[in-house]
């Protein structure tokens, strides 16, 4: 593989780190692709309470006896792919998702090497890239993704690129033959015993044949004791796969925040959810998702009533079923666990969130930009201390670092905020019953076609009703399709205010007004 200069992210000697989307072998990307898809993504997350019940024979998971367990290595999931026959290169390291390449490693010559001693012309082998904390080089001991980063971007050095090694978890192909994945773990195990050394630079991973009942005398021996990220456990004769790490702990920001909704358990004066974000050194907040667990109903209706809610322009982040966030002024910090990070939906798209900034002097939340960030996998409320009381919104208590020292984010891309560009009012409904009002409005933001990431069509509703504790309660539904927001909009009009027959309003509501851009609008039943 050659890297045409345009096409470089990071060069130094012989290295050569790639700027995303290189890789153009369909037939590569496809295999690579698979594996993510098929078994890696399939990596299910076990807290290490699990381990207890598992041991004791106690527990749902069916993980069996004669298990591998493998030592989690802390770096960057890679794919090697060699082939005798290519031009310059022989190999590289490729990372699945953004198929950014890696090439010119001590790493790769030693694969390499072992490939030709072996007589391996072509393969294609999933592993863990990762960095020595030293130098020289100690690669058996404890790696941090951190290093990593900072070795394959910006190395000051070829010791620093020396550092890198490559741990061999799988096999995809190895000559003609890339149906590796249909056979058994086991089998697969041996062959990388046969091609692979067990320490050094390059090597099979750390792996131990054992029963269920041992893993978490394994687990307290390695990762408490002497401080390994985690294990992976893999089953002999299925798919089936499992990851234990210990639970990570977070420090964000409560920015936004939404009640219970009609009908369920949670009253509309209690926190169902909140929309959480960490600082940058300028004072804007990244936002980092949502986080509803772990809460008691007495500290859900307690946090309820220290909000100072505030307002939104520009943008709109919305809950799982589509609800808006109710903004709030930044003060309370959020004690939350988590078991893990991703970085990419299961579609390979990366995950993006909005970063903004809170003016203190109209209690405004401003979009800044849209960038690449992570979302938390099973987050939840530390019960027993939920508010951090001693930390602060100070950037250093809620520092990004919390989440970079632990995955690779690609670079952000910077999206300005224009208040130049104005939203479109497509749409306007009213309704009145007594001291019930009930508003149903359409946008055009103008923002979606701008490659910014914002939605295109925004569907608000408000419903004020004076016999409710909290007066007022909103909704939103956003959409980047014309036809698919106009359906939203008449739809949610109709379950709100046609009868069950459809032919008029419910009962004691009248139309107030109307406007719709539309030339054909939704017929509003008066009968």
């Amino acid at each position: 593989m050659e890297i045409p200069n345009h096409k470089i992210d990071t060069i130094l000697g012989a290295y050569i780190r790639s700027k995303p989307k290189m890789l153009d072998s369909i037939e590569i990307i496809n295999k690579i692709e698979n594996y993510r898809s098929n078994f890696a993504k399939k990596l299910i997350s076990l807290t290490p309470d699990v381990l207890i019940s598992i041991t004791n024979k106690r527990s749902n998971w069916n993980i069996g006896d004669n298990v591998y367990v493998s030592l989690k290595v802390d770096g960057e999931s890679a794919f090697f792919v060699y082939d005798e026959n290519e031009v310059g290169h022989k190999s590289y390291f490729c990372k699945a998702v953004t198929h950014r390449v890696w090439i010119g490693l001590a790493a790769n010559l030693e694969l390499e090497e072992i490939m030709k001693k072996k007589g391996i012309k072509k393969a294609i082998i999933p592993g863990e890239l990762f960095a020595s904390t030293t130098y020289p080089p100690d690669f058996q001991a404890r790696s941090y993704v951190r290093d990593f980063i900072s070795c394959s971007r910006n190395p000051s050095s070829q010791e620093d690129l020396d550092r890198i090694g490559f741990r061999v978890f799988d096999l995809i192909q190895i000559d003609d033959d890339d149906q590796w994945l249909e056979k058994s773990y086991s089998y697969r195990y041996d062959k990388m015993q046969e091609i692979f050394p067990q320490e050094g630079r390059v090597a099979a991973i750390t792996t131990k044949i054992m029963d269920d009942s041992e893993i978490k005398a394994y687990y307290d021996d390695v990762v408490l004791n002497k401080g390994e990220e985690g294990l992976v456990i893999r089953n002999a004769s299925t798919y089936k796969s499992y990851k234990v790490k210990p639970v990570y702990n977070l420090d964000a920001v409560i920015v936004g925040v939404v009640g219970g909704r009609a009908g369920s358990r949670l009253e509309n004066d209690q926190v169902a959810s909140t929309l959480l974000a960490l600082r940058y050194e300028d004072g804007t907040y990244q936002i980092i998702g949502s986080c509803g667990g772990g809460l008691s109903d007495e500290q859900r209706t307690e946090l309820w009533t220290k909000f100072d809610f505030s307002h939104s322009k520009g943008f709109v982040e919305t809950t799982s079923d589509r609800r808006a966030f109710r903004m709030v002024k930044p003060k309370f910090v959020a004690n939350i666990n988590y078991l893990d990070i991703n970085t990419h939906h299961t579609n390979g798209d990366p995950v993006f969130q909005n970063c903004v900034k809170y003016d203190e002097d109209t209690n405004e939340w401003l979009p800044v930009r849209l960038t690449p960030f992570i979302a938390l996998i099973s987050p939840r409320y530390v019960g027993d201390n939920p508010i951090r009381e001693d930390k602060t919104i100070d950037s250093a208590d809620l520092r990004i670092s919390q989440i970079t020292d632990l995955v690779t984010i690609d670079s952000p891309q910077d999206i300005t905020y224009d208040e130049d560009i104005q939203h479109e009012l497509l749409a306007r409904y009213v309704f009145e019953k007594d001291d019930n009002v009930r508003k149903f409005l359409a946008w055009k933001t103008n923002r979606g076609e701008s490659n910014i990431f914002f939605h295109n069509y925004v569907i608000f509703k408000t419903d004020y009703s004076t016999n409710r504790k909290n007066p007022l309660d909103r909704t939103a539904r956003v959409t980047d399709d014309e036809k698919q927001m106009w359906q939203l909009f008449d739809e949610m009009i109709q379950e709100e205010m046609f009868n069950s027959n459809k032919t008029g309003l419910k009962k004691g509501w009248l139309l107030y007004s109307d406007e719709d851009i539309r030339d054909n609008p939704i017929e509003i039943p008066l009968d």
